[in-house]
């Protein structure tokens, strides 16, 4: 290898995505706690260093998410049980089903819980013929723009896609073992309710789970 042919991580633009960060952003933060009750205010700092101490500025007074991190679409559910309610329901919002895009929704009809595009196009272990990968993601999201796919980060990786035609879900996960937990809205509400008295955000855990231990980790403690 040529000397200086590559770059090293360190010498990366905060701003590029590295060949792991598929569908992630990642900020450096560095945090300052305040006292009990007052608000926490967080900096973003260039990939070079993460602390002020290091002579570096800090680029923002807010917390700013990179380029690369996905955003959630917010699309109305459209209501749906089956494939053919589904197509039906998109052709009524004027979208045209192609095969390559007939063969997505079908693939995560047979999935049992949210998948990668990546798996999607690999075939779901043989379920499905495989496809093309960049085509999957384009099919993605637009049956999320439509109302049909809702996507989730479950954890370190590329973002999970799951269908939507039973209404919003939102997710717990486990940190340790990575088990996961499928809620109703309403069954987080009383949480989502506290967040926003307390620190005035409307906590949405569709987009990313609430994050902890699940009971059995939880016992190991």
């Amino acid at each position: 290898m040529r000397r200086g042919s590559r770059r090293s991580a360190r010498e990366r633009p905060p701003d590029a995505p590295s060949a792991n960060d598929s569908q992630v952003g990642r900020v450096a933060i560095g945090v300052r706690l305040p006292a009990h009750g007052a608000p926490i205010h967080l900096r973003t700092y260039a990939a070079s260093g993460s602390d002020p101490a290091c002579g570096v500025e800090p680029t923002s007074s807010l917390l700013r998410t990179s380029r690369t991190l996905t955003v959630s679409q917010h699309a109305e559910p459209l209501r749906f049980a089956t494939v053919e309610e589904a197509i039906e329901g998109l052709r009524g919002e004027g979208l045209r089903l192609s095969a390559a895009r007939r063969l997505v929704l079908e693939a995560l009809f047979l999935a049992d819980g949210p998948v990668s595009a990546e798996e999607l196009a690999a075939g779901l272990g043989g379920q499905v013929p495989p496809s093309d990968l960049a085509s999957v993601y384009r099919n993605l999201e637009t049956l999320e723009r439509h109302g049909v796919v809702r996507h989730v980060h479950l954890g370190h990786g590329p973002g999970l896609y799951a269908l939507a035609g039973s209404g919003e879900r939102e997710y717990l996960v486990c940190e340790r073992c990575g088990a996961y937990r499928v809620a109703r809205p309403a069954e987080v509400d009383a949480i989502r309710e506290h967040i926003r008295v307390t620190f005035g955000y409307v906590a949405r855990f569709s987009h990313f789970p609430i994050v902890g231990l699940c009971r059995d980790c939880a016992s190991r403690e």
